[in-house]
């Protein structure tokens, strides 16, 4: 299944997925430093097929997990939805075996660490209150000895439903995807999102040449 649109690889930090807004080069700058990746080109793999099949069966599924509100709940101002702590959402990686370490040196966007089959990942929180954040971003930086070149970047955003891939100024191949949630109750939707960017954070790694593909000793 192809995208009727497709979001092609672009400089700078936008993501259209969400309400997401610009934000500044410092925090841009420190997300990118913390998962930073460096290492060899493998060779391409394509990224059509399961993927795409992947994405589909991901979206029916969240469909049954979201399902349509009452009309007196679609009237609720957006100040009524209170986000989800970053610690939830920290809680959600380390059920799942993963680390998960919080950095809120930057209190309205706090970012966690992770990683999955070896490779790094963020998770920063964006619209955030004190009582947590309403998106969301997952994101990987892989900077290779042979950057992967613009074309295959904008491929892999045409064969590929969800998440966005880009090249930024420095020519890393970033990988992002944004989840929304209303509050701390909202743990099965992290859970399938982060089912979903483990899936599509190898697929991505695979696909720009970055490695084979995870160990067993990865996990």
């Amino acid at each position: 299944m192809r995208r009727g649109h497709q979001y092609h690889a672009i400089k700078g930090w936008y993501s259209p997925q969400s309400t997401v807004s610009m934000c500044d080069r410092g925090q841009m700058q420190r997300r990118s430093d913390a998962v930073r990746m460096k290492g060899k080109s493998m060779g391409y793999r394509s990224a059509k097929g399961w993927l795409s099949l992947l994405s589909s069966v991901f979206m029916l599924a969240a469909a049954s997990v979201v399902a349509p509100a009452p009309a007196a709940a679609q009237e609720a101002s957006a100040s009524e939805i209170e986000g989800m702590s970053a610690a939830a959402v920290a809680a959600v990686l380390r059920e799942a075996g993963l680390t998960a370490s919080i950095d809120t040196s930057v209190p309205e966007s706090p970012l966690i660490t992770s990683a999955f089959a070896g490779l790094a990942f963020a998770v920063e929180g964006y619209s955030c209150r004190a009582s947590g954040c309403s998106e969301y971003l997952f994101e990987a930086v892989f900077e290779l000895e042979s950057p992967a070149s613009l074309n295959r970047i904008n491929t892999f955003n045409y064969e590929t439903l969800l998440g966005r891939a880009y090249l930024d100024e420095d020519g890393a191949a970033n990988l992002d995807f944004t989840m929304t949630v209303a509050d701390g109750n909202d743990t099965e939707i992290a859970q399938r999102t982060l089912d979903l960017w483990k899936d599509l954070l190898v697929t991505f790694a695979e696909f720009i040449g970055y490695y084979d593909g995870p160990s067993a000793a990865d996990g």
